[in-house]
């Protein structure tokens, strides 16, 4: 350490001469006893020193200056001291130096706004105040120092007064790109993000070679979010930006790509090229990053935004492979990317890990997030296709309770909510899950009723006119709605579907072509081709039945039928060919009788009418003997339907009748009323003609009354009443009355055990318990009880098998019939 300040400035000098040889000023200046500090500045030494800080090697020159400042009180040095450090950008060093020295420093203009720098830099923003306002006091033009203040004010919270300097300094010169970049940093503080993009752009206009002015705009342009014209310039300008600052205006492009991929697009074509551009741009970078260490942060942050291109595009398989790579690493995704995986999920029907991530989001989520709403949506339809109803539906009331409008500062009269709308919606929806489509068309007439012109809440209204069988009426509903969006995809799947029910197969067949050839990856348009590949199959039907009783009047005992037919794939749109075969049999008091027979017919299906014409070939005993049928249905509307029937030598005659060569001829009509789906009646009138010249004629009035409806469980209240009449009653070989009535109420409950898409498990429970009637054998009591399960492998393949039992009287005397029914429907 240097003790003699005077020593020290001689020690300065390169050679040490007597005194007559001295030539040093500063020496002469400290052996005459002068101050040394007036004349340093012309010693060549310390000259070299401050030349070279100025070129950028300012470690000599500071090392020096520190020294010397913590032996003597100097101006000089601790001016120089002051500013070299600011050059060095060391903020510390300036402030402490400074403060050190105000007992004795005089600070000038340069001085004081490089302090004021460093305070600024420091986030001291009084003192960086105090100190451009000392500055501007000795030198109120210097633009450093009001540029500085600006900025300092913009700094510490006062972002308006910022503003309002800025702007009286542009005025006065407008021409000056530094006051125009410092407009530009005050309007960014001020959340004027376009506004600070418009000043820099002057700046940049006014000083358009001037690296730091490119830079800047470079930065406003990348705050703005106008990512590709700010990685174009950096590209154009490689010394603007390091290499850490480009992989990031590289990712930013990429992810602007991901963000542009989920918006409408002009021409429905062209809805995948900003996806297909993201992933391959994404795809590249990440091949360029690979063998870059310090690029593999930005290589992960570049894939997560990758995988929001993957999802746009619906490769959401490649999602949750991504998903699952990540996991592997132990990365934890942020909430945007956790979205996607989620949609992903539910898209690839896997609701639980969709129900897992949207829990995950919502807790972390505002309630006033943009997508909260979408969130909650999302959670409840993973909840309800993982069988957890009973949360899905307790998100309902929060998803639907939102403000109808939002009121913010200068719309006195708010605006719209969009977040309301979807809300009723998803209410709608959850009625109609449950099953309470009354709630349901309620609920949407009264919103589709408010806003005529809203092409998805008619499009709702038609879905739900076709759950209640209302197909006309839904086909009506989206007439309208295809008049307000030609092309819409909701209306047009819609339109399909109603479409299929009305049995307008050549409609059908154009909606589904069309949609699917337009938008093939979604969901809903792969759920209506599946709808129409499941038409176009050909159906397998069977069933059977044998019932347990020791002597049954009417069946025999140890009785069993069987009966399959197939029908062919549609042909020409209308036509089918079916064929088939079956077996009955049944031990009477005659003695054991057997039909087989074979049958093969058409079947013409159209709008409004369905047909089947039919003949057979029966073996029952008595030699081969042909019948025929034929049969159709006729729909009125859509609460009105009657059919008829015609059988020339029926398959339907009782065997016990066929076991003694007895065949009948039957006719039968019918007049059913369904208002809704919670309601059906049916009237129907049989005259049948047996060859042994027994004419009967049986009528019947039946009734289905809902009483009770959940998402899983229905009761239906049933009414049968019965009555027939025999020309030639009692003791033919079959059973035939002279006249009976039965009336018979009841109750079915359905309920649903397992549900997961097309597969369902479902148990059906019957009871009644009626009156018979027999002329002759007066009154009694009549009841029925049935248990049953019905199974859905998918959607091709259901079965379902029921146990009964019926007691009731015969000719007066009392027996009980157990039956087992089977039947399946395989479609190949």
């Amino acid at each position: 350490m240097i003790l003699n300040p005077d020593l020290s400035v001689l020690f300065l000098c390169r050679n040490i001469k007597p005194l007559a040889h001295i030539t040093c000023p500063l020496c002469f200046a400290v052996l005459l006893g002068a101050s040394p500090f007036a004349v340093y500045a012309a010693d060549p030494i310390y000259d070299q020193l401050i030349i070279s800080a100025r070129n950028g090697n300012v470690t000599p020159a500071l090392e020096f200056l520190r020294e010397v400042n913590n032996t003597q009180k100097s101006e000089l040095y601790a001016s120089d001291h002051i500013l070299i450090a600011g050059w060095a950008g060391l903020d510390e060093e300036v402030v402490n130096r400074y403060e050190s020295s105000r007992s004795y420093l005089t600070p000038s203009a340069d001085v004081l706004t490089t302090t004021a720098r460093a305070y600024r830099n420091l986030q001291r923003w009084p003192q960086a105040l105090a100190a451009y306002n000392q500055a501007l006091r000795l030198r109120p033009t210097d633009n450093g120092a009001l540029v500085g203040r600006v900025m300092t004010l913009a700094d510490s919270g006062k972002p308006a007064d910022a503003v309002q300097q800025a702007k009286t300094l542009v005025a006065a010169k407008p021409n000056d790109a530094g006051r125009r970049l410092a407009l530009a940093y005050a309007y960014l503080r001020n959340q004027q993000k376009f506004s600070s993009l418009n000043e820099v752009n002057e700046a940049r206009r006014l000083a358009p070679e001037r690296n730091s002015v490119k830079r800047e705009y470079l930065l406003a342009l990348q705050r703005a979010g106008v990512n590709s014209k700010a990685l174009e310039l950096a590209e154009k300008n490689p010394q603007l930006v390091n290499a850490r600052e480009l992989r990031t205006l590289q990712r930013a492009r990429v992810a602007d790509y991901v963000r542009m991929s989920n918006l409408p697009v002009g021409k429905e074509r062209d809805r995948f090229k900003i996806a297909d551009k993201a992933i391959a741009e994404a795809d590249r970078l990440l091949s360029q990053w690979a063998d870059i260490p310090q690029a593999q942060d930005d290589a992960q942050a570049l894939r997560i935004d990758r995988m929001g291109a993957l999802f746009n595009r619906v490769y959401m398989q490649k999602v949750l492979d991504e998903y699952d790579a990540f996991n592997s690493k132990g990365v934890s995704l942020p909430a945007y990317a956790l979205r996607w995986v989620a949609g992903a999920s539910l898209y690839l029907r896997q609701p639980e890990l969709a129900a897992k991530l949207y829990k995950q989001i919502l807790p972390n989520k505002e309630d006033k997030n943009p997508a909260r709403q979408s969130d909650l949506q999302g959670y409840y339809y993973a909840l309800k296709e993982s069988g957890q109803d009973v949360a899905a539906a307790s998100l309902v009331p929060t998803i639907a309770n939102q403000p109808r409008r939002l009121y913010q500062k200068g719309l006195p009269n708010g605006k719209a909510n969009p977040h309301w709308l979807a809300g009723k919606v998803m209410e709608v929806s959850a009625s109609q899950s449950a099953n309470d489509l009354a709630a349901a068309q309620l609920q949407i007439e009264t919103l589709a009723n408010s806003a005529p012109g809203n092409t998805e809440l008619r499009t709702v209204r038609a879905d739900i006119y076709s759950a209640r069988g209302w197909p006309r009426r839904s086909e009506a509903e989206l007439k309208e709605a295809e008049n307000l969006s030609p092309r819409s995809v909701d209306v047009e799947l819609r339109q399909g579907y109603t479409a299929q029910q009305l049995q307008e197969w050549r409609q059908f067949e154009l909606y589904a072509d069309d949609i699917f050839a337009r938008y093939p990856e979604r969901l809903s348009v792969r759920q209506l081709e599946r709808a129409r590949q499941l038409h176009n199959m050909a159906e397998l039907r069977v069933s059977s039945n044998g019932g347990i009783s020791p002597d049954n009047t009417v069946t025999g005992s140890g009785d069993y039928g069987i009966d399959t037919v197939l029908y062919s794939s549609p042909i020409d749109y209308n036509w089918r060919v079916f064929g088939g075969l079956g077996y009955s049999q049944g031990t009477f008091e005659e003695g054991k009788g057997r039909n087989r027979y074979q049958r093969g017919g058409l079947e013409w299906r159209s709008r409004d009418l369905t047909l089947e014409a039919e003949v057979n070939n029966q073996d029952y005993g008595h030699g081969n003997k042909q019948g025929a049928r034929l049969s159709g249905s006729h729909d009125l509307n859509d609460y009105w339907q009657y059919g008829w029937s015609m059988d020339w030598r029926s398959r339907e005659t009782p065997l016990r009748a066929l076991n003694s060569d007895i065949t009948s001829d039957i006719y039968s009509g019918y007049l059913s009323w369904s208002p809704n789906e919670s309601r059906s009646w049916r009237i129907s009138l049989t005259p049948q003609r047996f060859d042994d010249g027994n004419d009967r004629l049986s009528g019947s009035i039946s009734g289905r009354e809902r009483v009770y409806t959940s998402s899983k469980l229905v009761a239906d209240a049933l009414l049968d009443i019965g009555a027939s009449h025999n020309s030639q009653p009692a003791d033919g070989p079959y059973f035939s009355p002279e006249d009976d009535l039965s009336i018979m109420p009841g109750l079915r409950l359905s309920h649903l055990l397992y549900e997961r898409y097309e597969q369902t498990w479902s148990q059906q429970a019957q009871f009644g318990l009626g009156s018979y009637n027999q002329r002759n054998y007066g009154t009694d009591a009549i009841g029925f009880i049935s248990y049953g399960q019905r199974v859905s492998i998918n959607d091709q393949l259901n079965f379902g098998a029921t146990a009964s039992a019926l007691n009731r009287p015969y000719d007066g005397e009392r027996e009980t019939e157990y039956r087992l029914v089977f039947d399946l429907s395989y479609r190949f």
